[in-house]
């Protein structure tokens, strides 16, 4: 079983209530999915800020284990959770959720869809 540490908890928490925040009178759209990568962690939130922006967002930001960005009216957030040892090369492997939120459900789907399109599915790497 993986576990969070408070600190993503605490972030994911944060992000998706300032998503649902957002839109003012009426109740936000919400998307969320997660993943696990075969990359380490440590290139996750540079590879989601590039991917993020690739994607045309706007207002980009972060911390040391999320980042998120706007699009249209659409905010989505792509948060990586660090699973110690289950990388590749004695790393730490990670899952990545990410979350949308907007003025509809299909805005917010398709951004979460692109943005996990984006990412693909990476070559692990060779460790020798």
């Amino acid at each position: 079983m993986t576990s969070f540490s408070f600190r993503t908890a605490t972030f994911t928490s944060v992000a998706i209530l300032g998503l649902l925040a957002s839109s003012e009178a009426r109740a936000a759209a919400l998307w969320v999915i997660s993943f696990e990568s075969r990359l380490p962690f440590n290139s996750c939130v540079r590879d989601m800020d590039r991917i993020l922006r690739n994607n045309g967002m706007t207002d980009i930001g972060g911390d040391a284990v999320g980042v998120g960005g706007t699009k249209g009216s659409v905010r989505a957030h792509a948060v990586c959770v660090r699973r110690q040892g289950a990388g590749p090369c004695n790393t730490d492997g990670l899952s990545i959720v990410i979350s949308a939120a907007g003025d509809n459900v299909n805005a917010a789907r398709d951004t979460v869809q692109s943005i996990r399109n984006s990412y693909g599915n990476p070559t692990l790497i060779d460790c020798n």
